[in-house]
């Protein structure tokens, strides 16, 4: 899920758990209305933890929007504090550079 979304929707959650159960018919849920709801919720967590490894092996797409209620520095003032909070639907997303290039060969590209 991670290579397409970083940060996926409900209804990715739920097509992906929906396709599991479908794939893999003995992992069905008896008690739950639609059979898979709580492996949804499995694969939420799931992806929250794998974004906390990506964010601390320094990933840039989930870095941008880490750390703003995060561990407190010396000086009593949180880490991040100037990132604002995206709209909804809007993620802070800052794409790494492609292969071989840079800052200043962008520019020139530009």
């Amino acid at each position: 899920m991670y290579a397409f979304k970083a940060f996926p929707a409900k209804e990715d959650f739920e097509a992906v758990a929906k396709a599991l159960v479908q794939t893999h018919p003995c992992l069905k849920e008896s008690g739950s209305s639609s059979g898979w709801n709580g492996w949804k919720n499995s694969l939420k967590f799931k992806m929250g933890n794998y974004r906390t490894k990506m964010r601390q092996l320094g990933r840039v797409d989930v870095t941008v929007n880490g750390g703003k209620r995060g561990r407190y520095t010396e000086n009593g003032e949180p880490p991040h504090k100037g990132i604002k909070k995206p709209r909804k639907g809007e993620i802070n997303f800052l794409p790494e550079y492609p292969e071989g290039r840079d800052d200043h060969n962008l520019e020139e590209a530009r």
